[in-house]
């Protein structure tokens, strides 16, 4: 944006070593020339079509010109890791730090009709219930809970996560979800 950016920095130097670098690291300095605005965007970019439309994306977002041959260092460096990233083995599903949130608070928004899209007003004025508060006290007292449970069921369904739920805690909603956990024969834990 500014044009080239020169820092100067004191190296130390031992025989037969790199020159070290301490204050590469407090200013988070690329070991290249390009910083790490441009080379995450050519990282984002040259994957998308071509390396002469990447270049011209970073000059139109950042007024930085890459040449092609510096884009596909930076988009080879970009993709060091990807291979081994892939390699590693997976966490075992069911560990104690593989987690699954539930969330809930009992509410739910509700539209201003004059914010509703014509086709969802439409929708909206021809249905027989219409909500004026957030929810039905039905729905809020009986199926937010359990929604929320039989969500985890469809993301968890042979209960190898750890399940925690996230509440703001109301007393109503503790005692739903330990009745809730019950009923589905879980364990529950305060």
């Amino acid at each position: 944006m500014f044009g080239e950016v020169e820092v100067k920095r004191l190296a130390y130097r031992t025989r037969g070593a790199e020159n070290l670098y301490p204050a590469d690291a407090q200013l988070n300095l690329p070991a290249e020339k390009h910083s790490h605005g441009i080379r995450r965007l050519a990282a984002l970019e040259a994957p998308r079509s071509s390396f002469q439309d990447a270049k011209a994306a970073i000059l139109r977002q950042t007024g930085q010109r890459v040449r092609t041959r510096q884009l596909r260092e930076l988009t080879a460096a970009a993709a060091v890791d990807f291979t081994a990233f892939y390699e590693q083995p997976g966490r075992p599903v069911g560990e104690r730090d593989d987690v699954l949130v539930l969330s809930c608070d009992g509410k739910a928004l509700v539209m201003h009709p004059e914010a509703l899209r014509e086709p969802t007003h439409k929708q909206a004025q021809s249905s027989e219930q219409k909500l004026t508060t957030r929810l039905s006290p039905h729905r809020r007292r009986r199926t937010i809970v359990s929604d929320m449970f039989t969500e985890a069921d469809r993301r968890d369904p042979s209960l190898q996560r750890v399940r925690v739920a996230l509440i703001d805690g109301n007393n109503h909603q503790i005692d739903r979800i330990k009745k809730e956990a019950k009923t589905r024969k879980l364990r529950s834990r305060s």
